[in-house]
């Protein structure tokens, strides 16, 4: 097996961790489409059980994609914990 230089594997984490504006767009559009909210309001901050629901979900597809805790976290403005709880709560 050939070693992975220390360098290459830095830049492959940091590049994992980051959310493209892209993507991250494109699934607030998805997921609210099907929830029936805006891209705004699951950015948001409010918690009312549909908008959870929805953001929940959001947060797990793109911890499905390789993200990390902290990178959905931070486009949701959400903490870690609050990341990890909604990926286990889709998950059943």
């Amino acid at each position: 097996m050939v070693p992975v230089p220390r360098d290459f594997r830095k830049e492959t984490m940091k590049a994992r961790a980051r959310i493209r504006a892209e993507e991250l767009n494109a699934l607030l559009e998805l997921v609210g489409g099907e929830y029936n909210v805006t891209p705004k309001e699951l950015l948001g901050r409010s918690r009312t059980q549909p908008l959870s629901e929805a953001r929940q979900c959001a947060m797990a597809f793109l911890r499905g994609r390789g993200h990390t805790f902290h990178a959905i976290g931070e486009k949701f403005g959400r903490d870690y914990g609050t990341v990890v709880h909604a990926c286990a709560a889709i998950k059943g």
